[in-house]
């Protein structure tokens, strides 16, 4: 159910995704209630709200990570090491100079990739990938020069 949500989001769809969301939002526990919160309000590009929902879920359950909160905050938890694939920057078009984060979320809530493009706290995207082909075709859209 929460891919579902993160499908709407991330095919800016929010207004959808938030009547989705209020529509199942009593069959979610509460520390996944707080990460769906996050999301939409990271979509709605809200960042310092989604922090703190972020940070709500966290404290409720501290060994679950959340990948967007990860990656927005900047913190370390060590379950997440494994789920950054590989991080980069791009180096041409127009997104040239933006880093991008792929993070593999199969085992995750979401059971799919996450792409994430920064260009700094206030301006990014992301995209979620329900298979690794659907997140192949969108990286050859990008040249990156890959660091890790």
């Amino acid at each position: 159910m929460k891919g579902v949500l993160v499908e709407y989001l991330s095919n800016d769809k929010i207004e959808e995704g938030e009547r989705y969301f209020e529509s199942v939002s009593n069959l979610f526990s509460e520390f996944i209630r707080f990460e769906c919160l996050g999301d939409i309000c990271f979509y709605r590009r809200e960042i310092a709200k989604a922090i703190e929902y972020y940070e709500s879920a966290t404290r409720l359950a501290p060994d679950r990570a959340i990948v967007r909160y990860i990656y927005l905050a900047g913190v370390k938890n060590e379950s997440m090491d494994m789920s950054i694939v590989r991080k980069g920057i791009v180096v041409t078009g127009e997104y040239s100079g933006w880093e991008i984060v792929v993070a593999d979320d199969r085992d995750g809530d979401t059971g799919g990739y996450y792409l994430y493009l920064k260009k700094s706290y206030v301006e990014g995207f992301d995209y979620w990938f329900e298979h690794e082909a659907g997140l192949q075709a969108q990286l050859a859209d990008f040249e990156v020069e890959w660091i890790v």
